[in-house]
C-alpha cells in the first residue's frame, strides 16, 4: 500500500520504458532510494515540478504522478539500470547529456511597430523525457529583449525611438534574433547538468510608424512639337513633394523607343534625332506617345538604392513632316498647349494606328 492505496503491479500495462529512466540517483540500480524520490512526488501535477529530472515520473503522460506510474516503477525495482539501454541515448548508467541535443520547432517570422511590445513563445523538443530544456537568447539579440528560460516566452518592448525621428524614408527594418535551447539534467541532489545546445533564429520586421510615402509630380514638356529630319530634346522630371526621396530615376515603358531616340534614366534627358522618313510623304503629322515611369529611391543600410514609390505619365510629342514647318510655327505661336494646337483646322492628324514606338 502507498498512502493507504493498494497498488497492483499488473494493473498498468508496460509503457516500454528502460530501467535507467527509474534510476534517479544514477547509481546503476533501481532501488528503494529511487522509490523514495518517486513517492515524494505521488499526487503532484507535472507542471508543479520544478526540476525536469523528476517530471519523468509521469510515465503514462497523463499530467499527474499517480499509482499507475508507481505500478510501472515497481516493475523495474531491483533491476540493473544497465538493462535495456538500447534507446540510442547512452550505453552506460549515466546519461551522456551533452549528446542530447533538442530539436527546434519552427519559428514564424514576426512583425511589430516601433513603440509596441512583441510577444511570442518559442519551443524545442527534447529527444528523451529524461532531460528538460532551458532557453536563451544569442549575443546578437536586441538589448531590450528577454526570454523565460523555462517556457521560451519572449518579450521585446521595441523603443518608440527605434527609428531616428528624421528617418521618415525608412519603411521598416528587419533583425535576426538568435535563440538557444539547451538540454538539462537535474541530478538527485538538485544540481543541473547542462547538455547539448541547439541554435536557431527568427526574423522580426519593425515597421516605422513615422514613414511618409513619396508623392511624385511630373513636369510638362516645354516643347511638344517636332519636325522630321531635326533633333528634338527635352527633359522629363518628377519631384517628390514630401522630400523623402534621395533620388528619382526614370524608365520609358513603351515596348520600344522610336528610331533615333535616346533616353537617360538617371537624368530624364531625352534626345531624338527624328529620321527624315519617320512619316510617310502623305502623312502630315503623327503623335508619338511615351509613357515614363518615375521611381523614388533612398539608400538602405547597405548603401544600395531601395525603391519607395513609383508613378507614371504619358507624354505626347506631335511630329510633323518637313513641309508642315510653317504651319507648326504659326500654330505654336497661337496656342499654348498641344490640345489646342491639334484642334487647329489647318492640321490633319492621322490616328488610326498605334505603333510599338509610340507613333499614332
Amino acid at each position: 500500500k502507498v498512502n493507504g492505496a493498494s497498488v497492483e503491479t499488473a494493473s498498468a500495462p508496460s509503457p516500454n520504458l528502460y530501467p535507467f529512466v527509474f534510476d534517479v540517483d544514477e547509481n546503476g540500480v533501481v532501488n528503494t532510494n529511487d522509490l523514495g524520490y518517486f513517492l515524494s512526488y505521488v499526487g503532484k501535477d507535472v507542471d508543479e515540478i520544478a526540476y525536469p529530472k523528476f517530471r519523468v515520473f509521469d510515465y503514462d503522460h497523463n499530467g499527474t504522478i499517480n499509482t499507475n506510474d508507481l505500478a510501472y516503477f515497481l516493475q523495474y525495482l531491483g533491476e540493473s539500470a544497465e538493462d535495456g539501454l538500447d534507446s540510442g541515448y547512452r550505453t552506460e548508467p549515466s546519461l551522456d547529456v551533452e549528446s542530447i541535443v533538442p530539436v527546434w520547432n519552427e519559428i514564424a517570422p514576426q512583425s511589430a511597430n516601433a513603440g509596441e511590445t512583441l510577444t511570442l513563445t518559442v519551443s524545442a523538443t527534447a529527444p528523451t523525457s529524461a532531460v528538460g530544456i532551458v532557453y536563451g537568447l544569442g549575443d546578437d539579440a536586441p538589448e531590450e529583449m528577454t526570454i523565460d528560460v523555462a517556457t521560451g516566452a519572449i518579450e521585446w518592448a521595441i523603443p518608440a525611438t527605434y527609428f531616428d525621428a528624421s528617418a521618415a524614408s525608412t519603411v521598416s527594418a528587419t533583425v535576426d534574433v538568435p535563440v538557444t535551447a539547451t538540454s538539462v539534467l537535474v541530478t538527485a541532489d538538485g544540481s543541473p547538468v547542462l547538455g547539448g545546445v541547439a541554435e536557431a533564429s527568427f526574423s522580426v520586421t519593425i515597421e516605422n510608424p513615422n514613414y511618409v510615402a513619396p508623392t511624385l509630380t511630373f513636369n510638362d514638356l516645354e516643347i511638344s512639337t517636332a519636325v522630321v529630319g531635326t533633333t528634338y530634346s527635352a527633359t522629363i522630371a518628377a519631384t517628390d513633394s514630401t522630400g523623402v526621396a534621395e533620388r528619382i530615376v526614370y524608365a520609358v515603358t513603351n515596348a520600344s523607343l522610336p528610331e533615333g531616340m535616346r533616353f537617360d534614366g538617371e537624368t530624364g534627358a531625352l534626345v531624338w534625332a527624328i529620321p527624315q522618313d519617320y512619316l510617310a510623304d502623305y502623312v502630315d503629322s503623327m503623335v508619338c506617345r511615351l509613357t515614363v515611369e518615375a521611381t523614388a529611391q533612398v539608400r538602405d543600410e547597405n548603401d544600395a538604392w531601395r525603391d519607395l514609390a513609383s508613378d507614371s505619365k504619358t507624354y505626347e510629342i506631335a511630329v510633323y513632316n518637313s513641309d508642315s514647318t510653317s504651319v507648326v510655327a504659326e500654330s505654336s505661336a497661337k496656342y499654348d498647349d498641344l490640345d489646342a494646337l491639334l484642334e487647329d483646322e489647318t492640321l490633319e492628324l492621322l490616328a488610326e494606328n498605334v505603333f510599338a514606338d509610340g507613333r499614332q
